[in-house]
């Protein structure tokens, strides 16, 4: 066998194989239903710290965004799911660094803008 028979020999059956993983990863992904999970999956503000090697600012910016991930999750499952987690994330932020002030204004925007009505109790913990 010559090696440029050998060779499109090769790319027939790579193609192939691609256009049938394909063909069953598209299958596959219109049987499963999807589920969202509002789960808040971050260790102790103690614990970041240490992992985070004392960079608080660093840290607070990457759960920050962490937080807009969250939230931008519930604006596009709009009445899926409740915003639960918010005043965590916010907590987290602050405990790491209490000079990030845009936490503040947007843990109250959060609020305001999610469709979950304030109480006094949600006030009291801001």
């Amino acid at each position: 066998m010559s090696p440029r028979t050998l060779y499109i020999t090769l790319l027939v059956l790579a193609l192939l194989g691609y256009g049938a993983s394909r063909h069953q990863l598209r299958a596959m992904a219109s049987e499963r239903p999807v589920v969202r999970a509002d789960a808040y999956n971050l260790p102790a503000p103690s614990m970041l710290r240490v992992l985070g090697l004392n960079h608080d600012a660093v840290t607070a910016t990457i759960v920050w965004i962490r937080g807009l991930i969250y939230y931008g999750d519930l604006r596009l499952n709009a009445g899926e799911l409740e915003p639960q987690h918010l005043t965590r994330y916010a907590e987290t932020v602050i405990a790491l660094d209490p000079q990030f002030f845009d936490v503040y204004d947007w843990l109250v925007s959060t609020y305001l803008g999610s469709r979950r009505e304030v109480t006094g109790a949600d006030l009291s913990t801001l």
